[in-house]
């Protein structure tokens, strides 16, 4: 018996009711009013997917390794989270007798709801250089990232020669375990011409220098997040000493291998440059991505950074070339 005062609301199961509302309730026993207001809001969650690509490698001889490419769908997101996208740098291209290449610089993305793990995609290894220390090439930078749909670990970069044997960079890890593909070695030429090999790819290990040949970067690899299927994350082409082939770019954008300059991997495809002979530089590495695929139903159009927006059937495809966010 007697009346406890208490009141059920029952939310909406329509999306398009979704938002914050006032409640007042007021109580009056004839006598005396009161009065409490509250503020409730309704939120539906909703799956969106992403894709986080790493910088490319950049070249010396020795073409430049893919940046790490991790795929995952069906990722819960509510109204009012934060996505923050850090979109990493291609690694700079190292020439003979002066500088080195670098590593690709690593891609991210987080919430700030607490419920999801930061992600991290490598930067691919740079490829080694004739004349120095680092003719080996260099490891793929380690990523992390949890239930992913598909994803391999950044690339080695390609290892060069000068008078010695050496090898490709291994590939960068995944979670802690071993994952990316490794950097092609100069195939144990260590007279003159010199020959080096070739970054690896997302898609495939780079291959070895051989006979008069610099070796073919690593394949890359294919996603339709943006739609249509797109290639990223190829090997750069390993250079040619002073006479012979250079090798060929491992597609994605990956830079090819080029008797002078090398070719610099394509921005935001986390692609290895190419490489180079004698004292020219080599190519830089291509940046890396992140892209969120959402519902057009739940996209709220707040983002910074500048990200490309596109439209894709029934979703909004976000793609960040730069560091930026996108609120839920």
């Amino acid at each position: 018996g007697g009346n406890t005062n208490r009141f059920t609301i029952t939310p909406s199961t329509n999306t398009a009711h979704a938002g914050s509302f006032t409640f007042r309730a007021i109580a009056n026993d004839g006598v005396n009013v009161a009065t409490s207001t509250s503020t409730i809001s309704l939120a539906f969650a909703y799956s969106l997917d992403f894709l986080v690509i790493g910088g490319g490698g950049g070249a010396s001889s020795g073409g430049g390794g893919a940046g790490a490419v991790l795929y995952r769908t069906g990722v819960s997101s509510t109204a009012g989270t934060v996505w923050t996208a850090t979109v990493g740098a291609g690694g700079s291209g190292g020439a003979y007798g002066t500088t080195n290449a670098a590593n690709g610089g690593d891609s991210t993305l987080a919430s700030n709801d607490g419920s999801f793990a930061t992600v991290t995609a490598g930067g691919g290894g740079y490829g080694g250089s004739s004349d120095s220390s680092n003719w080996h090439g260099g490891a793929g930078s380690a990523s992390t990232g949890a239930s992913l749909t598909s994803g391999i670990g950044s690339a080695g970069g390609g290892g060069a020669g000068d008078g010695r044997t050496s090898n490709g960079g291994t590939g960068g890890t995944l979670n802690g375990s071993a994952s990316g593909y490794a950097g092609g070695g100069n195939g144990g030429n260590t007279g003159s011409p010199y020959f080096a090999g070739g970054g690896g790819g997302s898609g495939a290990a780079g291959s070895n220098a051989t006979g008069g040949y610099g070796g073919a970067g690593g394949s890359s690899s294919n996603n339709s997040i943006e739609g249509s299927s797109t290639a990223y994350a190829g090997g750069g082409g390993g250079a040619s000493h002073l006479s012979g082939t250079p090798g060929s770019g491992g597609g994605g954008g990956a830079g090819n291998g080029i008797n002078g300059t090398g070719q610099a991997g394509t921005a935001n495809t986390g692609s290895g440059g190419g490489g180079s002979i004698a004292y020219n530089v080599g190519g830089a590495g291509g940046s890396g991505v992140v892209i969120l695929r959402v519902p057009s139903s739940n996209y709220t159009g707040t983002t910074t950074g500048s990200p490309t927006v596109s439209t894709d059937g029934s979703f909004k495809v976000i793609k960040f070339t730069s560091n930026g966010t996108y609120t839920a």
